[in-house]
């Protein structure tokens, strides 16, 4: 992967976790992507960029757009059309690479990524961001500019495809089938904001030995997830996991996902915000079980807008099982009558 002419370059980072990871901790003040879609606020965590520039063309998402612009301020959120560069730029790091801001950039495809932390490479990437900015000011030099590029973006945008990536759905059940069997699959529901936790390698090596002598353990694992250590989430059973905003409610384009307890491990993570969260819950890479029902766009918007308007921190009683049954069967019955 090429980088400007005397640039060090940190590593090489393909896994996705480790791109969700890096781009947390990095906290880029500015973005620069070709095209921005749904999921992206899950992946930048608790700081938002103070600058945004995107193409505002087939491939970007313009809801997507919208929200940023009424997250940052449409001065702040910058339209090339030409652009076509992946760059995350914080104070000291920057990550460059494949990975458009959205979630098939984060989650679906087969991406690379450099992270710089040199000086030398984070002033030019700063020279080179100056350069976008000033062309984005020629492009688009007025905000009713934009609103109107967003228009014709409406009516000229890409139409949703079937993912071909790693998060194929691998069922055919519908949640509908799911409600009927009598031998349901143990479902733990759960809100997620931003993963602040970090490993406990010690006691992690111990239950999971062929950790041992892994350095990363966030790319060993397929998912992981910190959990309270009173909720009862045993080895075999699903989480399903819904994006949601710092009061627990869900995101209206919040990331909803299945995630299989192939390890749950007590004492395996600690978290600086809630130090409640102890227990590990992992996935390991390879092919998962069926999933409990697949998670159309239907599905998640019901699950949206069914969720308890509860703080996340009084969300514990759904992790019961017959109190997800309860749950899923309202979104159910909720979805019937608007099929009516």
């Amino acid at each position: 992967m090429d980088t400007p002419s005397g640039v060090i370059m940190k590593k090489v980072i393909t896994e996705s976790n480790e791109l969700k990871k890096q781009l947390k901790r990095i906290k880029p003040g500015v973005v620069a992507v070709a095209y921005l879609g749904k999921g992206w606020l899950d992946y930048l965590g608790k700081k938002l960029p103070d600058k945004l520039i995107v193409s505002p063309t087939p491939g970007s998402n313009p809801k997507s757009i919208r929200e940023a612009i009424k997250r940052i301020g449409i001065k702040n959120v910058y339209f090339l059309d030409e652009l076509h560069a992946k760059i995350y730029l914080g104070k000291s790091e920057a990550l460059v690479g494949s990975c458009n801001l959205s979630r098939n950039g984060f989650e679906e495809n087969e991406e690379a990524a450099v992270l710089i932390d040199d000086k030398k490479g984070v002033e030019t990437l700063q020279a080179v961001i100056a350069n976008y900015t000033a062309l984005a000011r020629d492009a688009y030099p007025e905000d009713s500019d934009k609103r109107e590029k967003l228009k014709w973006l409406d009516k000229h945008k890409l139409k949703p495809q079937k993912s071909l990536g790693r998060r194929r759905s691998n069922t055919k059940s519908s949640l509908e089938d799911y409600l009927k069997k009598p031998n349901k699959s143990i479902i733990h529901l759960s809100t997620f904001v931003v993963e602040d936790y970090k490993f406990n390698k010690q006691i992690i090596n111990k239950k999971v030995p062929e950790t041992q002598g892994v350095k990363d353990l966030a790319s060993y694992f397929k998912h992981t997830f910190g959990l309270r250590e009173s909720l009862a989430v045993k080895p075999g059973d699903w989480l399903l996991l819904c994006g949601a905003n710092k009061d627990g409610t869900p995101r209206k384009a919040g990331r909803i996902y299945w995630m299989f307890a192939h390890y749950v491990i007590s004492g395996g993570v600690s978290d600086k915000s809630d130090k409640s969260v102890t227990k590990l819950v992992a996935t390991r890479k390879g092919k998962e079980p069926p999933f409990p029902f697949e998670l159309t766009d239907s599905v998640k918007d019901g699950i949206r807008k069914q969720w308890p308007t509860k703080k996340q921190e009084d969300h514990d009683a759904l992790f019961k099982n017959n109190k997800t049954v309860e749950f899923l069967s309202d979104v159910m019955g909720k979805l019937r009558r608007v099929r009516k």
